[in-house]
Formats: C-alpha cells, sequence, structure tokens
C-alpha cells in the first residue's frame, strides 16, 4: 500500500465522492459514513479516472444507434417498434433504457444530448 494511504479505524486517507468531491487525509472513521459513494484508500485513482470517463459519451450498439437515428428524422415510435420487431410498449421500454443511457429525461433531450456528442449526423 503507498506510504500514507491506509483504510484502517482512525487512519488518514483520500478519499473521492462518486459526484466529484475530494477530500485529503480525512479519517477512514469519518469517511466510512459516506457508505458507497465513498471510495477509499488504494482505490481513489480509479474512483477519480472513473469520475472523468463518465463525462465520456456512452458507446451505443447499432440497435440504439438505429433508434437514434429514425428518431431525428421524426419517425413515431409505433414505426420504429415495428421496424425492429418489438411491440411499442416494449419500444417505450427500450427507448427509456437508452434515455437512461445517456443520462437524460426524454426524446428531445436524448437527441439533443446525442447529437450534441456526435452520436447521430
Amino acid at each position: 500500500m503507498p506510504s500514507g494511504v491506509s483504510s484502517g479505524e482512525g487512519m488518514r486517507v483520500a478519499w473521492v465522492r462518486r459526484d466529484g468531491w475530494c477530500g485529503g487525509a480525512g479519517k477512514a472513521d469519518k469517511a466510512a459514513q459516506f457508505g458507497p459513494s465513498l471510495v477509499a484508500g488504494v482505490g481513489v485513482a480509479e474512483a477519480v479516472q472513473q469520475h472523468f470517463d463518465a463525462d465520456a459519451p456512452p458507446s451505443l450498439n447499432a440497435s440504439e444507434q438505429l433508434m437514434l437515428k429514425r428518431l431525428a428524422c421524426g419517425a413515431p415510435t409505433a414505426d420504429l417498434a415495428t421496424e425492429l420487431g418489438y411491440s411499442e410498449r416494449s419500444m417505450y421500454r427500450e427507448l427509456s433504457k437508452l434515455w437512461d443511457k445517456l443520462g437524460v429525461s426524454g426524446r428531445a433531450a436524448g437527441l439533443q444530448k446525442a447529437t450534441a456528442e456526435g452520436l447521430i449526423d
């Protein structure tokens, strides 16, 4: 374990919350109160890297890219469902998963983000 990094009770650690807030040289027992939103000890570098990687555009599979392209062209969800072999209800579930993956709440925000990040033309 690198010098100055420990996870024992009362020992001093550097830590990073998942929302990107960093705390240095805190006490491990105080840091533990943050539970799963905290990474302590030697995992700090990995947590920082994951935080910055979270800003990278998500990778989309071919089906997700097709969904976005068709929606950007104005295709109704029912037509998209038929084209991809889903029921309309299943298509809404698939789109909901896609919006979650993009970190948005709906169609307009999803298309705007996908366009801004170069996921669709």
